[in-house]
């Protein structure tokens, strides 16, 4: 006979991380979305969270899966807890010394705004390991172990964490000089190509609308799925862009790009640096650190 005790089971820490986020909105979906996986993926974790603990947590109905409002209290409690070692293993790394500084960005905002900062930062904070994520919603600082993140926040927009205002995003058409030179009026933009990104499809009748009161001009035109390759395509002069100008500064400074109209339109949007709610010295050096880049 053995006298070996039997070993304790061990607490499936991923299937917990996903039904936090599945507490959290009482949504496989949206669960899946938050955590970059699929659906199946969460309600596999969940079943095997189930299956440790011996009984079922969520209860199903046509409509999803709907938590009771005591589970709800243990749920809430479990994320601060996921919280509490997402701060300690940032501590742990602090305290380890030299790492990597990882970082968040929407995908426009890591190609476009971010990247050409690196440099800077990664001098500034004496490192040469920075790692950035391009994604398109703001991470879970409070769990995710991203030291932070720039993304546009909207006004109304609710983020765990704290939040450092950069800029404001204001938007204006922008082109080759040799486009603008046959632009006078916006309803010239009848007779040139609109490129559109598909993320930020309504920029084009928000500024029409400023600028010239309601239109059907920004019905047609080209759409791309990543705002820098729209960015390419004005840049080769292939037609006129809404641009975003935290993003296209650098180019309008160096007269690669032109605004062929003085009307910028300013949107419920800043460009914002995330960082945790627990945030020490290293993580105010990293904001610091950002504000202060300029691009090579």
């Amino acid at each position: 006979m053995s006298v070996n005790p039997p070993r304790t089971r061990t607490l499936p820490l991923n299937a917990l991380r996903a039904f936090e986020a599945a507490a959290r909105h009482e949504s496989f979906v949206a669960a899946a979305a938050e955590l970059g996986v699929t659906p199946g993926a969460v309600a596999q974790q969940i079943r095997k969270l189930e299956a440790w603990l011996g009984a079922e947590i969520f209860e199903r109905n046509a409509r999803g899966v709907r938590l009771a409002h005591d589970r709800k209290l243990v749920a809430a409690e479990i994320s601060r807890n996921l919280e509490d070692i997402a701060s300690s293993a940032r501590k742990l790394g602090n305290l380890i010394g030299a790492r990597t500084v990882h970082l968040a960005a929407l995908p426009a905002v890591a190609q476009l705004w971010l990247r050409p900062r690196l440099e800077a930062v990664a001098k500034r904070l004496d490192t040469s390991s920075i790692s950035v994520t391009a994604q398109e919603e703001p991470p879970l600082l409070e769990t995710e172990l991203f030291d932070a993140a720039v993304f546009f926040l909207r006004d109304a927009h609710h983020v765990d964490g704290k939040i450092i205002p950069i800029e404001r995003d204001v938007i204006v058409p922008v082109c080759r000089p040799e486009i603008a030179a046959r632009l006078s009026h916006p309803t010239d933009l009848a007779g040139v190509t609109l490129l559109h990104d598909g993320t930020w499809r309504s920029d084009w009748g928000a500024w029409l609308h400023a600028a010239a009161g309601p239109t059907s001009i920004a019905a047609g035109g080209s759409v791309y799925s990543l705002y820098s390759m729209a960015l390419d395509a004005a840049l080769a002069g292939e037609g006129v862009l809404i641009g975003h100008l935290p993003l296209v500064r650098d180019l309008l400074t160096a007269g690669k790009l032109v605004k062929p109209f003085a009307q910028e339109v300013s949107l419920d949007a800043t460009l914002s640096i995330l960082l945790p709610s627990t945030v020490g010295a290293d993580g105010e050096a990293l904001a610091a650190a950002i504000l202060s880049a300029r691009s090579n």
